[in-house]
């Protein structure tokens, strides 16, 4: 098989789910911890899903039904960039991989700026975790990659007996609830995008994922953990949030999302802008759902804090497929269709007829 190379280094990509060790020139091992997660073997979806979405559901549920709780160990690691970009100078590696959310083109970017490093700032550690960063602005990186990856730093600090750092690059503000209810205020260390490490030995926690499938047990244990920490609120159970239409604020957005308010509203729906809101009320929102419509995005992953059997109709934005809310449902056990949009790519719209048919199963 052909490996991808950049710049003359190979690029080894970690694994979450095989049991084997990787071999490869740099040393390179797997650190499990603690029971594996086990999926269920098949994944149920409502049958409104059309399109290209029909397919994906076929291809995801032939994923992988175990996933170990797992961190890379790598030794002699260099960390470089605003996304921790992880290199082997010595055996000319660079550590990739969709468990930690790298992929070719970043690589292919960040190391463009490899070159550019002032390694008058070099900070050297004997042992330490990194939390690599590709995804850090996204809020649907943050519940699906790195608040998992947090919770296995935490459950591996608890398992060894000695003082281990953990390196990041700053944390977004809003962020800052993530690490809160992860349990690690004050042990996270922040550094500037243009400081460098090199580690002697490094640990890197894997998300639980191969390309966009991932684990519905690790994604329903972290859903559960964020909402441990939400106290409930007056609105909840109201009723008048029940029924949820999940607009986006700002573009891209369907042309038509105004148009499926007005057909939506007489039947009790309430828009709602999720990003206007605060990170708990957004757990509150959909925690209190019966019924869940909206277009792809970051937002759509509160459908993991909805209770099972909600009812979930999802459309695509500019007819991407994306994977990942097949991995949110299975996790929260709600009802969902996946619609494709209308159009093309700059100018999509809801396919109404769709989303009604959808409601009506």
């Amino acid at each position: 098989m052909s490996r991808t190379v950049i710049g003359g280094f190979a690029v080894v990509n970690a694994n979450a789910f095989e049991s084997a060790s990787l071999k490869a020139p740099l040393q390179f091992d797997y650190f499990d911890i603690g029971e594996h997660w086990r999926d269920e073997p098949v994944a149920s979806f409502d049958p409104g899903s059309i399109g290209e979405y029909q397919s994906a559901v076929d291809r995801f549920s032939r994923g992988p039904g175990i996933w170990p709780r797992r961190l890379l160990k790598a030794e002699d690691l260099l960390v470089f960039g605003p996304r921790c970009m992880l290199l082997s100078a010595r055996h000319r590696v660079l550590i990739g991989g969709s468990p930690l959310n790298w992929h070719p083109p970043h690589l292919e970017a960040d190391f463009r700026e490899f070159a550019k490093q002032d390694l008058g700032k070099l900070k050297f550690f004997d042992e330490a975790v990194v939390l690599p960063t590709p995804g850090f602005g996204v809020y649907g990186h943050w519940l699906l990659d790195f608040f998992p990856r947090l919770l296995l730093i935490r459950e591996f600090l608890s398992s060894v007996d000695r003082e281990i750092p953990v390196l990041s690059r700053p944390v977004p503000k809003w962020a800052r609830k993530f690490i809160e209810y992860a349990g690690l205020e004050g042990v996270i260390k922040e550094y500037d995008k243009e400081v460098p490490f090199q580690i002697r030995h490094a640990y890197l926690p894997l998300v639980a994922k191969d390309g966009m499938v991932y684990s519905s047990e690790c994604l329903r244990e972290s859903f559960a953990a964020i909402s441990a920490n939400v106290a409930s609120d007056p609105y909840e159970g109201a009723g008048g949030y029940s029924r949820l239409l999940v607009l986006r604020n700002k573009p891209p957005f369907a042309s038509n999302q105004e148009e499926l308010y007005e057909l939506l509203e007489p039947l009790g729906f309430r828009a709602t802008f999720p990003e206007r809101l605060s990170f708990d009320d957004q757990v509150r929102l959909f925690r209190n759902a019966d019924v869940v419509v909206g277009e792809d995005g970051s937002a759509m992953h509160g459908i993991g804090f909805c209770r099972p059997n909600t009812h979930v109709v999802i459309w695509g934005r500019r007819n991407r497929t994306n994977l990942r809310h097949l991995s949110v449902a299975r996790a929260s056990k709600v009802r969902m269709a996946l619609i494709d949009s209308l159009g093309c790519e700059h100018a999509y719209r809801i396919n109404l007829d769709g989303v009604l048919n959808s409601l009506e199963r």
